[in-house]
C-alpha cells in the first residue's frame, strides 16, 4: 500500500486510490469508527485516464465522487501530473463528472 505521512502531519497522501481503500480497510479493523479530515485528492489513475474512453473515465470519476462524499468529500485529479498528450476529452469528463456531481 503506498502512501507517505510524516509525523506531526494531519493528513496522509496516498499515491493510488487502491492504497486509499487499503488504508481505510486497515483503520476500520483496527478499530478506527470515523475519519476527520477535509478530502481525499486526486487517485484517478493517469494511465486509465490516457488510455479509457472517455465515457468511461467519466463513470469512474463520478463513482469516486459518490464514494467519498460522506467521508468528507474528494479533491478530484489525476494520480499524477495532467501531461500534454492526455487526451482532452478525457479530462472534461473528468470536469463534467465534478460539475454533475456539484449540481
Amino acid at each position: 500500500m503506498p502512501f507517505a505521512y510524516e509525523p506531526g502531519q494531519n493528513d496522509i497522501t496516498t499515491t493510488d486510490t487502491e492504497g486509499l481503500i487499503t488504508l481505510i480497510r486497515v483503520a476500520r479493523a483496527a478499530g478506527v469508527k470515523r475519519f476527520v479530515m477535509t478530502s481525499f485528492s486526486g487517485g484517478i489513475d493517469l494511465d486509465f485516464v490516457i488510455r479509457a474512453p472517455a465515457d468511461e473515465v467519466y463513470r469512474r470519476s463520478r463513482a469516486m465522487l459518490e464514494r467519498a462524499a460522506s467521508r468528507g468529500g474528494y479533491a478530484l485529479g489525476t494520480g499524477n501530473s495532467v501531461p500534454e498528450y492526455l487526451p482532452a476529452g478525457s479530462l472534461f469528463a473528468m470536469h463534467r463528472a465534478a460539475r454533475d456531481f456539484a449540481g
